[in-house]
Formats: C-alpha cells, sequence, structure tokens
C-alpha cells in the first residue's frame, strides 16, 4: 500500500500538488 500511496503522491506533485499528495 506505501508504493501506492508513494506513486500517487509523486503523480500529484508532478501534475497537481496537493496538501496532502493524495492522488486525484
Amino acid at each position: 500500500v506505501g508504493s501506492e500511496i508513494a506513486l500517487g503522491r509523486d503523480i500529484a506533485k508532478k501534475i497537481f500538488i496537493t496538501p496532502k499528495g493524495k492522488s486525484a
């Protein structure tokens, strides 16, 4: 699960920076 969160955070950071790094 940690990998999914890390990936989501990374992608979100590149596409759309979210406060909690959630993959929207």
